[in-house]
């Protein structure tokens, strides 16, 4: 079965967990989590369609460096608004929230890597041509082993 969901993501055990699967692929994009929003955009101009919310899950993107969001495998005929909407949204929510930064140590790097994980994983789930792959990946979860984050600098651990 080919993919019929591209994954954005700048989280490196997204990349890892999800590249061999053939119910979606994986494009990794360095950099931070208004990177990954700005890409996506870029990606619904092309005609790519939103299938997962860019928000997604309670943690706020002044909290966590990591974020992945699904995509259409192909781009449409024409943008989809509602897509490009959401998006540019979810943008003004992610500069609001700049001005306003947390520190993140490296402890709670390997948190932020599961925690974007699962639920890329549960939005996998609700897509019909996701289920093998979230299914596949659940119980890889359990075993996770993050990688370093590359993008922003650490914040001081003192």
């Amino acid at each position: 079965m080919g993919a019929s969901v591209r994954v954005l993501t700048n989280n490196p055990l997204v990349r890892q967990k999800l590249a061999n699967q053939s119910a979606c692929t994986v494009e990794y994009c360095a950099g931070t989590l208004s990177d990954v929003l700005i890409r996506a955009r870029d990606q619904i101009h092309l005609g790519y369609r939103l299938y997962t919310h860019p928000l997604s899950g309670s943690v706020k993107p002044n909290e966590t460096p990591y974020k992945s969001i699904g995509l259409s495998d192909a781009p449409e005929h024409a943008v989809c608004t509602d897509s490009l909407l959401l998006m540019e949204h979810s943008l003004a929510v992610c500069n609001h929230l700049a001005a306003h930064p947390r520190p993140v140590t490296p402890g709670m790097l390997k948190d932020f890597q599961l925690v974007d994980l699962t639920l890329i994983l549960s939005a996998l789930e609700g897509l019909p041509a996701g289920r093998t792959t979230a299914r596949a990946m659940a119980a890889a979860q359990a075993d996770s082993t993050p990688a370093p984050y590359a993008g922003q600098p650490l914040a001081d651990q003192r």
